[in-house]
């Protein structure tokens, strides 16, 4: 007998929904984008146990007639293709004809519809994908399809979901991400009964991205269009200040569909890059429209991602209309040309692959576009790197030529602990806070002399045959962090109450976060009260956090906990106070006033023990008078 057999169809459907069917906001995801498909201005989502038990999709569109229900629960019928070469002219949001048949192989669902073309419509009742019972009913135009028991003969799958807030989490992140492309259809959630989310049918995506984001990422929206023949990017960016410490809140759409796409994250993170602090990532939410037969959506079972034909065309378009919004902020003068983007197409492509790579200080898309200047500059940048990186080799051959071994581990090493005496400075007193306490210094009676400050970023002291070169902002970061440690593991109250409360509107998912450790939070220093649609406000903050660090450092916390859900306890607290830290010490890059410089080098000595922060980086180098002289031959 042979071992190879046709399998059974409802078998089939069960693996297909394997695919397109993970959990209660594919579904949700499917049935959203049939009813989108069918023209609806109005679509109703309602829930219960997280999708599990009950989800129903409610539209006003164009509706089927009796026939067609059957056949759209056959697998692989659609109204969308008819023809290869359909798939390259993809305008819908499904396609396949997999969703229906595959989502009620899993469930126990019922559908109701009505075109308007006959007198009556169509119920439909299906188990474990089999029609079980159907009759005629009154009913509006439009669709309604109930799934009862998600994965009630899939046992398996149903131990895999998450909890029941989790679920109906995901399924109100992608509900608010459908609102806020389709502003001309109005949206509405429920969730266990209650009204939870709601948009307006609008004529432009704010009043949308208000509701989703809130008050302090809609005031601080830039515009962002850039449009070329066959394609196009419009949307939005937040102002660097509104940056986040995770991606969630980057939107992509392509043709309508939120997708995920490398090209498009590449170039924001690009346009962004000298404008946020490292670990932080801009808001944006960009549409971009593409000529059909240019993009690839079936290269993912749930359509969640894209492939274009040309990765660096589009890596162009919104990469430029990212930049131009944020020079556009800044008050510099953008000129378009409209031969601008006549682009050799090869040099183009290894301009950004060689910029991407190695950082190089040149933005290829500004106008005019010049390939003979463009390939100079690239030349010019690698001979310059070459030059660089001979330099240095004849720096090291010649150090190494006056320097024994002992003698080079010695040129520069991390200060150990500081306090091998007790003075007081001449660290320019009259520039000093007035208090007279003894200070720790490097020895007895030896003057510590503040020499100036490099790049914003680090002090240089000179003290006998020494120098030091101290990291302002982790050293800053060390003696806050012992502050905050101590105080944490040795009071009740470790938050600060703020005089004017914060109003934060979080993504759905952190939203949930906060609410399920809500305890956890107030022990780590922040008190808020919950308002629901996805809004809290923040009453104290924890100690020595100042206000503007609020929103930043509790969106921190909320993705660090998502992150570390089953690290020991200590761990995770020691975690949180470095990140506290962090946020609350002096920002490298920023000016520092001389009189705040000679009290902080003060409050350094007097600290002692200051080796590394809390990172593990060190915060202090030492160089020696003899090592210099030997370097500029001024010894041997």
């Amino acid at each position: 007998m042979g071992k190879i057999r046709l399998l059974d169809k409802q078998l089939i459907n069960m693996i297909a929904a394997g695919e397109v069917v993970e959990r209660p906001a594919s579904v949700v995801k499917e049935l959203v984008e049939n009813s989108i498909d069918a023209g609806a201005e109005n679509i109703t989502i309602e829930i219960k146990n997280g999708g599990k038990t009950y989800i129903s999709v409610k539209d006003d569109g164009v509706g089927m007639d009796e026939e067609d229900v059957r056949t759209a629960f056959i697998r692989h019928a659609t109204s969308k293709i008819s023809e290869k070469d359909d798939l390259y002219n993809i305008l819908t949001m499904g396609f396949r004809g997999e969703a229906l048949a595959a989502i009620a192989s899993v469930s126990n669902l019922e559908i109701l519809t009505y075109s308007g073309k006959t007198k009556y419509g169509t119920k439909v009742l299906f188990e474990a994908g089999i029609e079980v019972y159907s009759d005629e009913i009154g009913i509006a135009k439009g669709t309604t399809i109930i799934v009862h028991d998600l994965f009630y003969n899939l046992p398996a799958r149903m131990h895999f979901l998450k909890k029941d807030a989790t679920e109906a989490a995901n399924i109100t992140s992608l509900v608010n991400k459908f609102a806020i492309f389709y502003n001309n259809i109005s949206f509405k959630l429920i969730v266990d009964g209650k009204q939870t989310f709601i948009s307006e049918k609008s004529d432009t995506h704010e009043n949308a991205i208000y509701s989703v984001y809130g008050k302090e990422i809609s005031e601080n929206l830039l515009n962002v269009g850039e449009f070329r023949p066959n394609i196009s990017v419009s949307g939005y960016v937040a102002k660097p200040k509104c940056s986040r410490s995770n991606r969630n809140y980057q939107l992509f759409y392509v043709n309508g569909r939120n997708v995920k796409n490398k090209t498009m994250v590449a170039a924001l993170d690009r346009a962004f890059q000298n404008s946020l602090m490292n670990g932080k990532y801009a808001v944006a939410i960009l549409f971009l429209n593409i000529a059909p037969n240019s993009v690839d959506v079936n290269v993912h079972p749930a359509k969640a991602e894209v492939k274009f034909s040309d990765e660096q065309k589009v890596f162009d378009v919104v990469y430029r209309g990212i930049k131009d919004a944020l020079d556009t902020e800044n008050g510099i003068k953008i000129e378009k040309k409209q031969d601008d983007f006549d682009i050799n197409r090869d040099y183009a492509q290894e301009l950004i692959d060689y910029t991407l790579k190695n950082s190089v200080d040149i933005d290829p898309f500004v106008p005019p576009f010049d390939i003979d200047d463009i390939k100079e500059k690239i030349q010019m940048q690698m001979q310059i790197e070459r030059e660089t990186d001979n330099i240095l080799k004849t720096v090291d051959q010649s150090i190494e030529a006056f320097f024994t071994k002992e003698e080079m581990n010695k040129g520069i090493e991390l200060v150990g602990d500081l306090s091998k005496g007790t003075d007081k400075t001449n660290l320019n007193p009259d520039n000093l806070a007035d208090d007279n306490e003894d200070l720790k210094l490097f020895e007895a009676d030896i003057a510590v002399e503040y020499i100036g400050e490099l790049f914003k970023t680090y002090f240089i002291v000179e003290c006998c045959d020494n120098f030091y070169i101290i990291d302002k902002h982790a050293a800053h970061e060390k003696m806050i962090y012992d502050r905050i440690y101590e105080r944490f593991k040795h009071t009740d109250k470790y938050s600060q109450h703020l005089l004017i409360s914060v109003e934060l509107t979080l993504t759905p998912i952190e939203y949930q976060i906060a609410v399920d450790n809500e305890a956890k939070i107030n022990e780590l220093g922040f008190d808020f009260d919950i308002f629901g649609n996805n809004s809290i406000v923040i009453r104290s903050v924890p100690y020595l956090m100042e206000n503007g660090d609020v929103v930043s450092s509790f969106t921190s916390l909320l993705d660090m906990i998502s992150k570390n859900k089953n690290e020991n306890v200590m761990d995770f607290e020691n975690k949180v106070l470095k990140m506290y830290a962090c946020k609350a010490a002096i920002k490298a890059g920023f000016d520092t006033p001389i009189h705040e410089i000679l009290n902080f080098i003060k409050k350094i000595i007097a600290a002692g023990n200051v080796n590394y922060c809390p990172h593990g980086r060190p915060i202090i180098l030492e160089y020696s008078k003899q090592g210099l002289e030997k370097a500029f031959k001024r010894i041997v």
